[in-house]
């Protein structure tokens, strides 16, 4: 996952319980990560030991016969769990505030996180929520007036309480905009791709804390699940492919290595001469990411790579792009939290689109000529662009100068941050209102040991 993480300790294969913190220590963001795997583990294993690999409590995720349509399929709502690992497909009723003609207006236009489309299909039910007409699909709509314009009249149907309900089907799958076509007179074998994937404030501003004015805090998880259609050769058209086929063309036991190393160290001939070790030295963590850009392709076209110390994480949203000539102008959302994570002429970079869905494309790598910060050199996080406009720029090397953007010179701010930036306001024991002597903005000695000079954060700077 590409989030600002330390690193990754979670190893099932060590078979820890739980992680246990200890009084005086730092504390790491692995450290609570690996508990949360932990325990999601265990919950998983659980499921996997009581149901199976593959298991639906009511049905969910059936395929069914969709009337008169020979290229789709209809996807039953419900829960299924795959090796212990829960999805679901919801499909929550919406009630309708008037019907006429062939037009329905709903009173929410966002379902289940996703909004009202055309090409949807819709399934309207009465008051006992059973169905009350044929399946009908979305043909045109009014965001504006929340009105559905469907291929099927329903002024027919009796006064009452009706709802509408999405029907999610093959081609309409919200994490799998674009499938595979389903062409007619073709053996294809459906199977469901269930994984895990990273969602940041970036896609989701929501996960932003609006109580401290919108900062980045922690990402989170979301399980993706695609219904997919492979195709079947004569041979295996007849019965199609086992669990353990699909494990072996989808999962084989050889997935590539990395083999890395720092620069080994350089023996000198001067008995006098003190040879440095071989190591990192820098104030940071460093969390190298390292990912294939391109593969090699049959022409003997060579592969290439990408790498980050950041893990990836340093993402900036797109709002605006603008070209002149061989040139294109970018405008960012914002600037960064900070100069570490921010943008500079020496990194290259990936510009992608980030659809619900993933994966995406690769993205064209850029390197950026010239940067023009805003005259108050705001960091702050800025509104988040358009869904029309989702594209994101993914920092792919390093070299930013790090460099603070202190108050005005003078100012009670200044000093106030200088004071709380390295010293606590109180002395531990101390029933004065300050801990700096008057007259100067020198902090006072504290009781319990020297402070704690600069940032005890630990990140890194993957690539892409």
């Amino acid at each position: 996952m590409k989030a600002d993480l330390t690193r990754n300790s979670f190893d099932p294969r060590k078979n820890f319980s739980r992680v246990v913190m200890q009084q005086g220590r730092v504390q790491l963001d692995a450290d609570w990560n690996e508990q949360a795997g932990i325990l999601l583990r265990l919950m998983r294993r659980f499921a996997l030991d009581l149901f199976g690999p593959a298991f639906s409590p009511a049905g969910g995720f059936a395929i069914a016969k969709l009337d008169s349509v020979d290229n789709d399929v209809v996807i039953q709502n419900g829960s299924y769990y795959l090796d212990g690992t829960l999805c679901e497909l919801n499909a929550t009723p919406v009630p309708i505030s008037e019907l006429k003609g062939q037009t329905i207006t709903v009173e929410r236009w966002t379902v289940d996180e996703v909004p009202f489309q055309v090409g949807q299909y819709l399934q309207i039910l009465d008051q006992s929520r059973k169905p009350a007409m044929p399946i009908c699909k979305i043909t045109a709509l009014d965001y504006s007036a929340l009105q559905l314009t469907l291929d099927q009249t329903v002024s027919k149907l009796k006064k009452g309480k009706y709802y509408a309900q999405r029907l999610t089907t093959y081609l309409t799958q919200p994490d799998l905009p674009t499938p595979a076509a389903l062409a007619a007179g073709t053996s294809v074998q459906l199977y469901l791709d269930v994984w895990e994937r990273l969602v940041t404030s970036v896609e989701d501003d929501s996960i932003r804390e609006v109580a401290l004015n919108g900062p980045d805090t922690a990402a989170r998880a979301r399980v993706v699940r695609q219904v997919r259609a492979l195709a079947l050769d004569q041979k295996t058209a007849a019965n199609g492919l086992s669990a353990q086929d699909l494990y072996d063309q989808f999962q084989p036991v050889n997935r590539g290595l990395l083999r890395a190393q720092t620069k080994p160290g350089q023996a000198s001939t001067d008995p006098c001469t003190v040879s440095p070790d071989s190591r990192y030295r820098g104030p940071e963590n460093q969390l190298y990411r390292v990912e294939i850009h391109t593969g090699s392709g049959v022409s003997g076209t060579p592969a290439s790579f990408k790498w980050s110390r950041e893990n990836g994480a340093v993402v900036f949203p797109i709002v605006a792009l603008s070209v002149s000539g061989s040139t294109t102008g970018v405008t960012l959302a914002n600037l960064g939290r900070d100069d570490r994570f921010g943008s500079s002429k020496a990194i290259t970079w990936t510009c992608r689109t980030t659809p619900r869905c993933l994966p995406t494309p690769p993205g064209r790598c850029c390197k950026c000529s010239r940067s023009t910060a805003p005259p108050s050199r705001s960091r702050s996080p800025a509104p988040r662009p358009s869904k029309a406009m989702r594209r994101c720029i993914r920092c792919c090397g390093d070299g930013i100068t790090r460099r603070a953007i202190p108050p005005p010179a003078g100012s009670r701010s200044e000093a106030t941050a200088r004071c709380r930036s390295r010293w606590p306001r109180r002395r531990p024991g101390s029933t004065s209102k300050t801990a700096c002597r008057s007259g100067s903005m020198r902090p006072a000695r504290q009781r319990f040991g020297p402070p704690i000079t600069g940032s005890s954060r630990r990140a890194w700077r993957p690539a892409m």
